[in-house]
């Protein structure tokens, strides 16, 4: 987490009560506020201080950091035992089974693949896609092609209200199979005997 250079021109630190840390915070934005870390109201507290971590993720700021970006807006912090903070940025995680969902649905309203027994696997390792916590719509499938002869599916998910599926569209591919129920014996028979 870096500080900002906006915090390089502010008012001198003045001497008073010192301001106490606030503890381990998490922010939904992609900077950190001087007031989510200290404990300050005012202009002082909307100053933008830090970068946050990726969303999903979480970092830490050294106490001295904090302070010294405190002292640039004239308040004294007060770190008592802490020596670090942890920040961690909020996000909605999107998993593995919601991108494979959102990719049947498409395919059943542009290619009638609405069976029950059509099996969809999408290729990758990525489990888990985080995006910012107030994208709630629900997925959206932008680009959808499907080759019925190699049964391969290839898509681009977004969502809406995501600045950063906006910026960076999801693209996924997988393989389409279709399953049959098929009886099966759960015991050895003779010949002749009825099932």
């Amino acid at each position: 987490l870096a500080a900002t250079p906006a915090l390089a021109q502010g008012p001198a630190a003045t001497p008073g009560p010192r301001a106490a840390l606030r503890g381990d915070v998490t922010v939904s934005r992609d900077v950190v506020l001087l007031g989510d870390v200290v404990a300050v109201s005012g202009p002082a507290a909307e100053v933008h201080a830090f970068r946050a971590p990726p969303l999903g993720q979480t970092g830490t700021i050294q106490v001295a950091r904090i302070a010294e970006a405190a002292r640039a807006m004239g308040v004294a912090v007060d770190p008592g035992a802490v020596t670090q903070v942890v920040v961690t940025r909020a996000s909605r995680r999107i998993a593995k089974v919601d991108i494979e969902a959102a990719v049947r649905k498409a395919l059943a309203a542009r290619y009638a693949l609405d069976n029950a027994d059509v099996i969809l696997g999408l290729e990758g390792n990525q489990t888990t896609v985080h995006v910012e916590p107030e994208a709630s719509e629900e997925l959206k499938v932008t680009d959808l092609v499907y080759d019925a002869r190699a049964r391969r599916v290839e898509a681009v998910v977004t969502l809406p209200g995501s600045r950063t599926l906006a910026l960076k569209p999801l693209r996924t591919a997988g393989q389409v199979v279709e399953t049959v129920e098929v009886p099966f014996l759960t015991r050895a028979v003779g010949r002749g005997d009825a099932l």
